[in-house]
């Protein structure tokens, strides 16, 4: 890989792609970023949060992971 770094323009050019991102290009493109303003009235501070997993959701998920810990996990099998 050639770097050439210019102090004065403070500028580096990469010749070789290898280790550049495959699109540049494509990555800016999808990263719009669109103006915005809070809701002055609203108290973010407070605000009740719901839960991403229901009770028998959580069980599940806590019951296949102490299978798997323990090696009972029948699909490994």
């Amino acid at each position: 890989m050639k770097l050439d770094m210019n102090m004065e323009r403070r500028s580096v050019c990469i010749e070789d792609d290898l280790y550049a991102p495959a699109s540049i290009e494509a990555n800016l493109l999808g990263d719009d970023v669109q103006p915005f303003s809070l809701d002055e009235e609203f108290d973010y501070d407070n605000v009740a949060l719901t839960p991403k997993f229901s009770e028998a959701e959580l069980k599940a998920i806590i019951k296949l992971s102490k299978e798997k810990k323990m090696g009972t996990d029948v699909k490994s099998a």
